[in-house]
């Protein structure tokens, strides 16, 4: 829905070639994005939980959150769809609740900025 709305909402002629192919670029972008990354994480929050450095915690919740929208905007999606994907690639791992508790002190800045650049 999050790549077929852009299309929906305009006012030109619609392009269904342009649409499935977004589609077909969309699912299997995110899809082996998603799969591939359900593992690296797992690893990658490993090591930084063995840390127990919060701030490392946090600042690897951002990278990722960040890489997510670059990766949506390589593949021709918009910021939205990384934002999302990045929320299912950081709900996907075991430390989900410290995700969080470390992330709800700055839920209202990033909400705001959310809102705001979208």
């Amino acid at each position: 829905l999050l790549v077929l709305l852009p299309y929906l909402v305009s006012s030109g002629p619609t392009d269904y070639t342009a649409i499935g192919f977004l589609t077909a670029k969309a699912t299997i972008g995110f899809g082996s994005v998603i799969f591939a990354g359900s593992y690296f994480l797992r690893a990658i929050f490993g090591l930084v939980s063995q840390t127990r450095s919060g701030e490392t915690f946090v600042a690897l919740c951002l990278l990722v959150s960040a890489g997510m929208g670059e990766i949506a905007k390589t593949l021709g999606l918009t910021d939205t769809a990384g934002a999302f994907a990045a929320g299912v690639l950081l709900a996907n791992t075991n430390y989900r609740a410290q995700i969080q508790a470390d992330i709800l002190p700055f839920k209202g800045i990033l909400l705001g900025i959310f809102f705001m650049d979208a």
